[in-house]
């Protein structure tokens, strides 16, 4: 059975770079990427009366990144998925049958953390593989490795 990434995949320029990321991870370990898009459960009666666009939308946007991975990387055999859960419970269930699951994330404001916390640390938390968060990535002349230490037995093993 051929191994497979996982990746969250919104309509914002952070999630690009998840894909981006993920898309040449995949072709490096000759995995299969499976691309996610969670729509969340319509919970107020507005949203109810344009699902068929939330669902359209959703579809196109796959269709968009499901292209962009042929670019990065043609080998990398790819499927696609709209959930209809919230994303933090979706990646975090789904993330059960991949070696690696990979979001994207962006610098929250202090109020966007008040109300709705960090998603990125929601599926990092719940998810039973190990979780790449790609904030964005380098410049294509960078090089090296940062590598988070703080003194503690575990991250001098990490340096």
């Amino acid at each position: 059975m051929r191994k497979t990434i996982l990746v969250g995949v919104e309509d914002l320029p952070h999630s690009d770079d998840a894909l981006v990321w993920a898309a040449q991870a995949a072709a490096q370990r000759g995995a299969a990427l499976r691309l996610v898009n969670a729509t969340g459960i319509p919970t107020v009666a507005i949203d109810l009366l344009y699902d068929d666009g939330i669902i359209q939308g959703a579809a196109t946007l796959l269709e968009k990144a499901t292209a962009r991975v042929a670019e990065i990387a043609p080998t990398v055999p790819v499927t696609s998925d709209i959930d209809r859960r919230q994303p933090a419970e979706a990646l975090s269930d789904l993330a059960k049958d991949a070696e690696l699951l990979v979001i994207g994330t962006h610098r929250m404001s202090a109020v966007e953390r008040v109300f709705s916390g960090s998603l990125s640390y929601q599926i990092a938390a719940g998810a039973p593989c190990p979780v790449v968060i790609v904030p964005h990535l380098p410049a294509p002349d960078a090089a090296g490795v940062v590598v988070g230490a703080d003194g503690s037995a575990d991250s001098l093993d990490a340096v």
